[in-house]
């Protein structure tokens, strides 16, 4: 072929670059499909569908559309993409059309991106896909035209359903856009270009999306993929949006003479497969999805629970945020709609660890360090739509009425009570508190000394008008400092240490809630000696009656099965297991945590997943919550990383199928 020009348009603005045979610079870039096939005639000439085969067919196809202002641009813009996502076990699929040139208009583009969905799915046995999978997708015009052709449409505009659509910086609404408006068969025409725009065209049959947008993009602006979003969960439809805030209209793309943005492309990736995997549309057959991907500005790391409010999941991430102080957030299972609340500000707290206890719409958290007059922490609330926050204590440090809390405080007759992991007599093993809603006054109840156990982590937990918790001691040496198991009654400021850990085989540090399901016992976990690698940690139960500890599981006698759990356990939705998290793995060559579940009596343990980094998550923590038929958690790690450093990543909520 020789050195040529070739024309490129970002949205109508040319870019002229010199090529050679080479359009990309990668290899994996140039590598040719594996078919092409001819899915329509237009005026004698053919429109071809550039086929990349997975080596194990999944049957899930992505159809995508390449950009360049519905005048420029070429299948081959998007080789890379469809090279990598069939190396994860997708058809992928760069489509032809006719480019709005010539006498050609833009409804001619429309047009012929419905005839290739059409085609795909009349023609699936000889792709072998299934027609029930396909996805469609594409960017910058290309994403226009994606959900244009996935819009359900009537008569002559009647298009097969697509399964879920990927849209990197779409064109959505034609209106807002100048150069738009001049495109060949709109020509300033706003009844034409509303016709033409998906924005004003919002359809409650429409498949999950994808959006992904530069924050930075000056060609088609971020605020039309966040109005699309909004819609289109205010019609019911999951749209999962992700701004990268750094970045501008080309990022996705590894164009000739441009050096291509890999961080921003790897992140697109992980990005997409995750939701195709959440959707139920990828290779990867897993009962475990991961949901949200944290990056920094909506949070990063969570140590929280998350808690239940109507049909939302709520909690908050140790660190970013606006100041990188940590966030609270909320997220939308069902319109896989993640939204940050809240951003600490390091005066109204700062790093939270932990859920919340929840009255009706309000929620109570508490901050493990900040404040306006100390770094104490504070305790807060805040509507759980986002409105209403307001710091109810801030904890001095130092302090004997406590400070640095650790645990969500519960809900109990009108009071809050919680722990600190400091203060008390000493100024050392920390605080039993309350507060009086709706205003105060804050109390100091108990101070955990060395006799009592020192330093609680775990929330509360009520059961026949008396307070539970554990101490966990953590980071002491003292021989026999491995915590206890209390109890304090409200009304006679009674507290009782009912068990003290051994360590050893009996079971270290306890550091989450004990957990209650309405029969004799109370059940938890120990994290194990801290400085003792052989020391993995147990799963107990403890008897309310007759005071007998039991061990039900002992990681280091299991090996494979996890290690250093630090979270409490929940009941399935039936009943018959309790689940939790593993902190590490004991397995050999991984050390990321495990999910696991085991009947009451101890019986029947098994791994139910194995977090061994990127999209598979990375150090779950704290417990599992149990909403519809679903697991839900959090982990620290994994999520968005990178090449570089695959242990790296902000973390993720994710989700696990329950079945018992």
């Amino acid at each position: 072929m020789g050195s040529i020009w070739r024309v490129w348009a970002l949205a109508g603005v040319a870019l002229f670059v010199c090529t050679s045979d080479r359009i990309f610079a990668s290899e994996k870039g140039a590598r040719e499909p594996d078919r092409v096939v001819t899915y329509a005639e237009r005026e004698g000439e053919p429109l071809q569908l550039h086929i990349f085969e997975p080596d194990r067919p999944s049957g899930t196809a992505l159809l995508w559309f390449h950009g360049g202002g519905w005048q420029a641009g070429e299948p081959e813009q998007l080789y890379p993409q469809c090279r990598y996502l069939a190396g994860l076990g997708f058809t992928a699929i760069s489509a032809e059309y006719r480019l709005a040139t010539e006498g050609r208009t833009l409804q001619d583009s429309v047009q012929d991106a419905r005839a290739a969905l059409a085609w795909l799915a009349a023609n699936a046995a000889a792709i072998a896909i299934d027609p029930a999978r396909i996805v469609v997708g594409g960017e910058s015009a290309g994403g226009h035209l994606a959900a244009m052709a996935a819009l359900s449409g009537t008569g002559t505009e009647k298009a097969p359903a697509a399964a879920a659509q990927i849209l990197v910086n779409p064109v959505l609404d034609l209106t807002s856009l100048d150069w738009a408006m001049r495109k060949p068969g709109v020509n300033g025409d706003r009844k034409t270009a509303k016709i033409l725009s998906p924005l004003h065209r919002i359809d409650a049959q429409s498949a999950p999306v994808l959006l992904l947008h530069g924050g930075r993009d000056e060609i088609v602006q971020a605020e039309q993929a966040k109005a699309y979003a909004e819609a289109l969960q205010a019609a019911g439809v999951p749209a999962k949006l992700r701004v990268w805030p750094d970045r501008g209209h080309a990022f996705f793309l590894d164009l000739p003479g441009k050096r291509p943005d890999r961080e921003a492309m790897g992140k697109s990736y992980l990005e997409i497969e995750a939701f195709l995997r959440s959707t139920g549309l990828s290779p990867e057959s897993s009962k475990f999805q991961p949901l949200h991907l944290f990056d920094g500005a909506d949070g990063w790391r969570s140590f929280s629970e998350l808690v239940v409010v109507g049909d939302r999941l709520l909690g908050s991430t140790f660190k970013g945020g606006d100041a990188d102080a940590g966030t609270v957030f909320s997220y939308d299972p069902a319109l896989l709609s993640h939204i940050r609340l809240h951003s600490f500000r390091r005066f109204d707290g700062r790093e939270p660890f932990t859920g919340f206890a929840v009255d009706g719409d309000t929620l109570y958290g508490v901050a493990k360090f900040g404040g306006r007059q100390s770094v104490g922490g504070t305790l807060y609330a805040i509507n759980s739509d986002g409105t209403g926050f307001r710091v109810l204590h801030e904890f001095t440090a130092p302090s004997t009425e406590g400070f640095y809390p650790h645990a969500a405080p519960i809900l109990h007759e009108n009071f809050l009570y919680g722990t600190t992991y400091h203060g008390g007599e000493k100024r050392d093993g920390g605080v039993l508190y309350r507060y009086s809603l709706p205003d105060g006054p804050f109390e100091a109840l108990h101070g955990f000394t060395p006799e009592t156990g020192r330093h609680p982590t775990g929330q509360l937990t009520v059961v026949d008008g008396w307070l539970y918790g554990t101490t966990s001691d953590l980071f002491r040496h003292e021989e026999g400092q491995y915590g206890t198991l209390f109890r304090f009654h409200p009304g006679k400021r009674t507290f009782e240490v009912l068990h003290r850990f051994e360590g050893g085989d009996e079971g270290a540090h306890p550091y989450d809630h004990l957990s209650h399901f309405g029969d004799e016992y109370l059940y938890g976990t120990t994290y194990g000696e801290i400085f003792n690698p052989t020391d993995k940690g147990t799963v107990f139960r403890y008897h309310l009656e007759t005071g007998e500890h039991e061990v039900l599981h002992a990681f280091d006698a299991h090996p494979g099965t996890g290690s250093k759990p630090n979270g409490g356990l929940v009941e399935g939705s039936e009943g018959a297991f309790l689940y939790g998290f593993a902190h590490g793995s004991n397995a050999e060559g991984g050390d990321e945590g495990t999910l696991f579940r085991l009947r009451k009596n101890g019986r029947d343990f098994e791994v139910l997943h194995r977090f061994t980094g990127g999209l598979a998550g990375n150090t779950p923590m704290r417990s599992p919550v149990v909403m519809n038929g679903y697991l839900y958690g959090t982990c620290v790690h994994g999520g968005l990383t990178t090449e570089k450093n695959p242990a790296s990543g902000g973390g993720m909520i994710f989700r696990y199928a329950l079945t018992e």
